[in-house]
């Protein structure tokens, strides 16, 4: 998988205070401590709406890494749910670790936003309730990798055991939204597994032309993508996926599978084979996900980062720009469930910040104030949903 470099941008000012409290122990529980950053007195529950949740990775002692999840109000950006995963020194999180795959994405991010499409696999690592992350498994002798899932009382459970399948490592974990089932790669394999004890594993074989790749969970079905990013339109009957395709990133706009979960990835046409979906042509950087049934919100590091909507029913022109002109370089993250707002990180220099800003041509960028637990985040935030 060729992952895209991307950097962001900034503009003006909006957002409320939050209030800090301190962290409760729950050591004396046998639960791990969390230990902040941020407030975890608010609540679990993640099912209120209009909510933003982010998600940010940090490195604990004496090893492996906290992930902090959190549910903001998109309105107040007054902070009302929390959950935390502490993942223990067997689950790579390094960039420079092959082995740690999406999560790296993840617990590296401070050195630039992830993409919309990068985003949308974050956000498939976790179930939609956020009781479990999923994640890889690296044993230190071997180097080979298992997979499985952290859940918040930091239990590890390691879901591979003996598959069947062959000696080679799992990778590319992802979770379906109720939890239930443990989707991943096992070399040439698409497997699936429940999450409860005594599950068996189903193999999904991919098509004659497939190849395996990483794994997006779109919808509540769900349906199972490989690609590189992928949303599903409000309707439920489209999937915008991003792949590679002779090394140039395409935005192409694929049917719901009319039997089945799994999304086909290519299939022979004249006698070449060729990536299964219509290219959108004006959508050639990011998309950031769909406004509506009929477009797409496009823009970013690597095309015009002042954001713009396609219509990919039409001819695929590129409407007029959102964004004024800053100088800044701007990542788009998460559209809201309406379509008329987005949240992305804007990047000047050293410095970044983070913003919403209507979906319309000409609009002015609020930006979202870094006080409160909010600003205990850092810089490693990344926007994984918008409910």
């Amino acid at each position: 998988m060729r992952l895209k470099i991307a950097t962001s941008v900034s503009m003006m000012i909006l957002g409320l205070a939050l209030a800090a409290c301190a962290p409760e122990d729950n050591s004396a529980e046998g639960i791990p401590s969390d230990p902040g950053p941020v407030n975890n007195k608010v609540s679990d529950d993640f099912s209120r709406q209009n909510m933003v949740i982010t998600a940010a990775c940090r490195p604990s002692t004496p090893g492996g890494a906290d992930v902090d999840v959190d549910g903001w109000d998109a309105q107040s950006w007054r902070h009302v749910a929390h959950a935390f995963f502490r993942l223990p020194d067997s689950v790579p999180t390094s960039s420079f670790d092959d082995h740690a795959n999406v999560l790296a994405m993840l617990c590296n991010s401070g050195s630039r936003p992830p993409t919309a499409s990068e985003t949308s696999l974050i956000r498939s690592l976790f179930d939609r309730s956020f009781t479990k992350i999923a994640v890889t498994i690296l044993d230190p002798e071997t180097r080979d990798t298992t997979v499985g899932y952290v859940s918040r009382d930091g239990q590890l459970t390691d879901l591979s055991g003996d598959l069947g399948f062959g000696g080679e490592s799992e990778r590319y974990p992802a979770l379906a939204p109720d939890g239930s089932t443990l989707w991943a790669i096992k070399g040439a394999r698409l497997l699936s597994r429940p999450t409860s004890e005594g599950g068996q594993p189903v193999d999904h074989p991919l098509g004659e032309f497939d190849s395996p790749d990483t794994i997006i969970m779109v919808g509540s079905k769900p349906y199972v993508v490989q690609a590189n990013g992928a949303h599903l339109s409000p309707d439920g009957r489209r999937i915008q996926v991003d792949v590679y395709s002779d090394l140039d990133s395409d935005n192409l706009i694929v049917d719901v599978p009319s039997q089945g979960s799994v999304v086909p990835q290519r299939e022979v046409v004249n006698n070449r084979v060729q990536e299964i979906g219509i290219p959108v042509d004006g959508c050639e950087s990011d998309a950031i996900g769909w406004i509506d049934d009929s477009k797409l919100l496009c823009g970013g590091p690597g095309g015009d980062d002042r954001f713009f909507v396609v219509d990919v029913s039409a001819d695929s022109t590129p409407g007029p720009k959102i964004l004024p002109e800053s100088g800044n370089e701007n990542t788009g993250m998460i559209i809201s469930p309406d379509g008329k707002r987005f949240a992305f990180a804007s990047s000047k220099e050293d410095s970044l910040r983070y913003y919403t800003c209507d979906t319309n041509p000409n609009s002015t960028p609020v930006q979202i104030q870094e006080t409160g637990d909010f600003a205990t985040l850092g810089d490693n935030i990344v926007f994984i949903d918008w409910r």
